[in-house]
């Protein structure tokens, strides 16, 4: 809250501070003076038979005007949103931040909706009534900062493309987002970082405002920013729900212990990574192993790096496998994704940009090759390998519990985020080492 002027805080958080107001034995009225916009010609959906629960979701987005959807990986996100477009028939954006999100969410809408959607991203700006649009272009617009890199040391994709878009171009975009009068966040568990939330306050016409995530809630305990940009939780339709409802298949997660390579190390966390992750070369012959035995089951697998030289570690070890990172060209990343989805390319090596939103319905096995805290990041991880697909059971997940300095704590947390789902089968296994073994020994001890 600002004092300056006057006592402010943002809309979205007006419902929470009436409760905390009424709690405190205050009365409270609103007086709202804002402009509701006018709805222009309806626009109408095709091609969908809407689920129960998504009926209710939208039941609940027609009575409020802003709010974050908790919806698992395979609930039909995008779907739901563009029958939110359909409903409100204004003037919208669709926000997302990678380039694979960007023509996805342009597809996905493109088939329920009866328009032509738009683009801001990617070097392109095509502004219609329903719009999808990058992050990084509407920062450039607002001269807003980005960061370049990400904690976890893999590029974020920068939309170089739309770095040379001319003055005419970027004042179209400006003109886009200053006319948005309803704006849909995916993935909005990153609004709170700067870049996302800034841009999120600076919608000043958008009365209405949604955000999408499978996990809206942040590691870094940043929850308050998600819901001061958006508004409050409406809706939680978790994994488990839809397991129930044969929506998704039921994973099974393994979780291999790994010793420590009892090196002795700087307590540096950087460092500790580099030795007891990306070089561990028992760990990484583990992944090898896994990954040649399912494909040899005639099983597509997925596995996930948090930097791009472990990624070519791994791939150096997996005959015929195909390492994707950000630096890549948008055709070579969506022709490996495509030969895993059409089964013709049996593994595929990735880091974070395949973390989120991808639709992998022919995948069978997940191999989650880094480690990390993210509770966020280990459920959209394992939300990859739920779609349903024809022959496919029960997904594969397999995780590594790492017994070294701070890679064990975050082992921890993620296996205590993975029991939460009731219907994921959760396993540790322990080490497979020769003669005398040191269970859980620590990096920590030694030093």
């Amino acid at each position: 809250m600002r004092k300056r002027g006057g006592l402010r805080f943002p809309t979205g958080l007006l419902q929470t501070v009436k409760k905390k107001l009424v709690e405190a034995g205050h009365e409270a009225s609103l007086d709202d003076r804002r402009d509701l916009p006018e709805s222009q010609e309806a626009l109408t959906t095709r091609g969908h038979t809407l689920r129960d629960y998504q009926k209710r979701v939208l039941q609940v987005t027609g009575k409020r005007e802003s709010g974050v959807l908790q919806l698992a990986t395979g609930a039909g996100k995008t779907l739901i949103a563009a029958h939110i477009i359909a409903t409100r028939s204004l003037k919208s954006l669709f926000f997302v931040h990678t380039k694979d999100l960007l023509y996805q969410a342009i597809n996905a809408l493109g088939e329920v909706l009866a328009v032509p959607i738009g683009q801001i991203g990617d070097g392109v700006v095509d502004v219609q009534r329903v719009t999808v649009a990058t992050i990084q272009t509407a920062a450039r617009s607002f001269h807003i900062k980005l960061e370049k890199t990400a904690p976890d040391d893999v590029p974020v994709w920068m939309d170089e493309a739309s770095e040379r878009l001319g003055l005419s171009d970027m004042e179209a975009v400006s003109l886009a987002l200053q006319e948005c009068e309803l704006a849909i966040f995916d993935e909005c568990h990153h609004v709170p970082a700067e870049t996302f939330y800034e841009i999120a306050m600076k919608l000043d016409n958008a009365y209405y405002r949604y955000g999408l995530s499978a996990t809206p809630w942040r590691s870094d305990r940043a929850d308050l920013m998600i819901e001061a940009a958006l508004g409050e939780k409406l809706c939680v339709v978790t994994s488990s729900d839809l397991i129930a409802k044969g929506y998704l298949v039921p994973p099974k997660i393994t979780m291999y212990e790994v010793l420590p390579t009892r090196k002795r190390l700087p307590r540096k966390y950087a460092t500790v990574y580099k030795s007891e992750v990306v070089e561990h070369i028992e760990r990484n012959r583990l992944i090898a192993e896994v990954a040649k035995h399912m494909r040899d089951r005639n099983k597509t697998v997925l596995i996930l790096v948090n930097q791009i030289r472990h990624g070519k570690n791994l791939e150096a070890m997996i005959e015929g496998a195909t390492f994707i990172h950000g630096k890549d060209s948008s055709a070579v990343r969506n022709e490996a994704l495509e030969k895993l989805r059409d089964r013709s390319s049996a593994v595929l090596i990735a880091t974070t940009l395949a973390d989120e939103g991808l639709d992998l319905p022919s995948l069978d096995v997940l191999i989650l090759a880094g480690a990390g805290r993210s509770e966020t990041r280990a459920l959209q991880r394992v939300g990859r390998v739920l779609r349903p697909y024809p022959g496919k059971k029960q997904a594969l997940v397999v995780d590594f519990y790492d017994q070294t300095l701070y890679l064990e704590e975050h082992s921890k947390h993620r296996f205590e985020i993975y029991q939460t789902e009731p219907a994921f089968e959760v396993d540790i296994r322990p080490p497979r080492k020769t003669g005398k073994t040191y269970s859980r020994q620590r990096i920590l001890a030694e030093n």
